[in-house]
């Protein structure tokens, strides 16, 4: 694994916004994914969809060159994802994201990545904190 201060200057990082755009398109492929036939007319999108929008920062925390050699030794080991309101077709999210803390037990390092998405008129939508283990034992 990498040195035992490589990952801990990563705390507070905060990642370039990401929009995402509610399509009924969309909505009824994630539907389709998911088996669920309630959400196929595209009005609503399925509460699980957060995953879809709010977990941009992980993709992010996963691209950074510190973290990018390591990616067959990433676990995903926690997620919490919150809603305020349903998402509807239409709407165009924008999700921030940051490192809200690294950590090193046992040589391998825990990085919680926390998001915010917003709608377009900057109300909350939802959040999602996401941990993920990196490295760990050869």
């Amino acid at each position: 694994m990498t040195s035992r201060s490589s990952l801990s200057h990563l705390e507070g990082h905060e990642f370039q916004p990401t929009e995402f755009e509610v399509t009924k398109e969309k909505i009824g492929q994630f539907a389709d994914a998911i088996g669920d036939q309630s959400y196929e007319s595209g009005e609503v999108a399925p509460p699980t969809m957060a995953a879809l929008y709010g977990l941009s920062a992980v993709g992010s925390l996963l691209a950074l060159e510190e973290v990018s050699p390591h990616l067959a030794r990433v676990i995903h080991a926690d997620q919490e994802l919150t809603w305020e309101r349903p998402v509807t077709a239409g709407e165009l999210l924008t999700t921030k994201g940051r490192i809200s803390r690294v950590r090193e037990r046992s040589g391998a390092w825990f990085v919680t990545v926390e998001s915010e998405t917003c709608d377009s008129s900057g109300a909350p939508v939802g959040t999602s904190v996401s941990t993920l283990v990196i490295g760990g034992s050869e």
